[in-house]
Formats: C-alpha cells, sequence, structure tokens
C-alpha cells in the first residue's frame, strides 16, 4: 500500500469517525429533548380535545345519582376530521394536530387509535381520579417521534379535566358495549 493510499484511507477513517461521533451525539443528546416536545405537545392536544368533547356529556348527565354515561364519540381525540385522508398526527412549533384519531369503547376497555400507535387500557378510578390501567401499546414509526404516554396521560388528563369542570369527581367506572358511566360525586358543595 503507497502512501498516498495510506493518507486516503486514515482520511476517510477519520471522517467516519466524526460523522459517527456526531450521529451519536445527536441520538443520545438532541432527540430525547426532541422526543420530549413532541410528546408534551401530543400530550396537551388529547386531553384539550378530550375534554372539549365530553361538554355535551355532561350537560346531560345524571345528577341523582350522580353519574356520566360517554361513548366514544364524547371522548374524540381529534383535532378535526377529514374523510379523504388517514389518521395521523402533524406537529409544528410545540403544537400538535391529530387528524382522524379514534376511540373506541367496549365491555373489555377503550382502545385510542393515533396515526399509526395504538393504546388499550382498562378505565379504573384510583384516588378520585379517572385512570387506565393495564395499558398496551401497539406502536409504529409514530412512536419514534411520540412516547406512547402521550396517548395515556392525555387521555386522563382530558377527562378528570372535563369532570372537575363542572364540580365532579369520578367514584367507579362501569363498562359497557361502546359506552362507559362515571359513576362521581358533586364537589360543588351545591
Amino acid at each position: 500500500m503507497s502512501t498516498m493510499q495510506k493518507v486516503l484511507l486514515g482520511g476517510a477513517l477519520a471522517a467516519l469517525l466524526l460523522c459517527s461521533g456526531a450521529g451519536l451525539y445527536g441520538y443520545y443528546r438532541l432527540w430525547p429533548s426532541l422526543q420530549s416536545g413532541s410528546t408534551e405537545a401530543v400530550e396537551q392536544e388529547v386531553a384539550f380535545q378530550v375534554e372539549r368533547s365530553m361538554e355535551n356529556a355532561l350537560v346531560m348527565h345524571q345528577r341523582n345519582p350522580c353519574a356520566v354515561t360517554l361513548s366514544g364519540h364524547d371522548l374524540d381525540i381529534s383535532s378535526f376530521t377529514d374523510t379523504t385522508s388517514d389518521s395521523s398526527v402533524e406537529i409544528f412549533n410545540g403544537n400538535a394536530t391529530i387528524v382522524n384519531g379514534l376511540v373506541e369503547i367496549g365491555a373489555d376497555g377503550i382502545d385510542i387509535t393515533m396515526a399509526d400507535m395504538q393504546l388499550h387500557g382498562v378505565p379504573a378510578v384510583q384516588d378520585n381520579a379517572f385512570v387506565l390501567n393495564d395499558t398496551d401499546v401497539t406502536k409504529g414509526v409514530t412512536s419514534l417521534l411520540v412516547s406512547e404516554s402521550a396517548l395515556e396521560n392525555g387521555f386522563e388528563r382530558g377527562v378528570n379535566a372535563g369532570l372537575a369542570s363542572i364540580s365532579l369527581s369520578p367514584i367507579a367506572v362501569e363498562m359497557a358495549d361502546e359506552s362507559m358511566t362515571i359513576t362521581c360525586t358533586d364537589v360543588s358543595g351545591a
């Protein structure tokens, strides 16, 4: 091997090491920050949309005994619906837009679908708060940018905020096909 070939090989190896180092730095230092911001944006959007979509069902809630019956439509996570496209999520400047998200309620729990991520959880009440237990997530490419916790945490926050908006605190959850009933107490003092 001539001196020129050795210099070229050394230069190519140095460039490869430099690119590998920069890639590893980006993956371990910058990527978590990017994923954290995207996860927070999606969680906030899910919580906002669930709270907003619960409004009609909350107005119609049964007062004595206190109960709120919710269908998947009452717990919509979508920013908007577009019949010409599939489910997707767009994140720009710290804000998320969820297109064609889906919430399905069955006797065995709730399925929440956003883009190529699907969360299945069993609703329960713990410490006077609505929660999803026994969660299972099916992940796709979206999970590289958004942590699966965004769906779970955002959904729980949205339901709890919706109930709190009319001074209700959950006591228990009962599941049925296509709906769930949250038994609650009125904490307004009225």
